[in-house]
């Protein structure tokens, strides 16, 4: 990942810095050779901070869905969370799905963006064929799939998903 990779280059840099203040090569260490190094400091902590955020509010997003998924006895789950970033919405579907099939839908630009994950017995994409009039946009396999719907949709959305499923 971008973390590990910036950290390589990291190592690269200062081992090589090394080498050239042994070996008494000063000429070589210039201001640009410094500056690089420090961008990629500085960048390798925006990562860590960026990443300890992303896993912050992934916990966040989790424990709602999941409260919300306590108060659900639809056999398919749609849950709508308002402040969810759209980049963490299928791994938050998939800390909420224990036996069922989950979909966790946010706010996007353009509508509504989301995340599902199955269970071995639920075709997700096949299911997601059955209502793509209410889709915008929508692609997958059996065990997960992403969606984009207009946010009128979502009742609909969740209805008609959870009557097929009868």
């Amino acid at each position: 990942d971008g973390k590990h990779i910036v950290f390589y280059i990291l190592e690269e840099y200062i081992k090589n810095f090394k080498i050239m203040i042994k070996n008494k090569n000063r000429d070589y260490v210039n201001k640009d050779y410094l500056r690089q190094i420090y961008y990629l400091f500085t960048k390798s902590y925006y990562i860590r901070l960026s990443n300890d955020e992303r896993k912050e509010l992934t916990e966040k997003s989790a424990k709602e869905a999941i409260e919300s998924a306590k108060e659900d006895d639809n056999p398919v789950l749609v849950i709508f969370l308002k402040n969810c970033h759209e980049s963490i919405a299928g791994i938050v579907a998939g800390r909420v799905r224990d036996n069922k099939p989950v979909f966790v839908l946010t706010e996007a630009q353009e509508g509504v963006k989301g995340s599902g994950r199955s269970i071995e017995e639920y075709d997700m994409y096949s299911e997601l064929t059955k209502v793509k009039e209410l889709l915008t946009k929508f692609g997958g396999h059996k065990m997960a799939a992403g969606v984009s719907l207009k946010r009128e949709n979502i009742e609909l959305f969740r209805k008609k998903l959870n009557d097929n499923c009868n």
